[in-house]
């Protein structure tokens, strides 16, 4: 059975850092300027967020260190894929809009991922 016609990708990567504004600075010294800062309401409160084009998210921290928060693939059709989920024995919740596009929080044995649906409904 194909799951969906188009192949998922990684879309991008979510670093948790200490402090988004200097992160934000040095990230733009590398990649250059464009960083998107928004704030996403979540069931755990309010998380201050940057996104880049070339795919780096910059999550402020409660914590005094980096370290990787998550990965978002993207994917065609989120509501195919629980079932997948629910089989292979992976949590899986209903997450965020973000930038017009449905997230599904998914915890995969310690591995947090985000999906990401990128096909118009």
């Amino acid at each position: 059975m194909a799951i969906m016609s188009a192949a998922p990708h990684l879309l991008r990567m979510a670093i948790e850092v200490p402090d988004l504004d200097i992160w934000i600075s040095k990230w733009e010294r590398i990649i250059g300027p464009g960083f998107e800062t928004m704030t996403v309401q979540q069931p755990t409160g309010d998380v201050l967020i940057a996104i880049h084009p070339a795919g780096i998210e910059l999550v402020q921290s409660r914590e005094e260190k980096l370290g990787l928060r998550s990965f978002h693939l993207a994917v065609e059709d989120i509501d195919e894929l629980v079932p997948v989920l629910d089989e292979l024995g992976w949590d899986s919740t209903p997450g965020p809009v973000v930038q017009g596009r449905q997230h599904q929080i998914v915890s995969a044995e310690g591995l947090r991922m985000l999906l990401v649906e990128v096909a118009a409904k």
